[in-house]
């Protein structure tokens, strides 16, 4: 499933199920996070985190492997 980007931290799956987001923590850390939408459609649930977007890309596609 392909990925679009919304905006630079940004990134969503093309049924919307699916999204990853930059954060940056206070101190200067910061982290791509893998999220999908819960059973009530309103929320996203993380499910996992990457240092860098191609590792999210990376684990976003074996979680939508998985999935399928």
């Amino acid at each position: 499933m392909q990925l679009f980007q919304i905006n630079r931290g940004k990134f969503v799956s093309t049924n919307e199920e699916y999204r990853i987001d930059y954060v940056s923590y206070n101190g200067g850390a910061s982290e791509w996070i893998i999220s999908r939408k819960n059973s009530t459609d309103k929320y996203f649930t993380a499910l996992t985190s990457a240092p860098t977007i191609t590792d999210a890309k990376a684990k976003y596609f074996e979680i939508v492997k998985a999935v399928a």
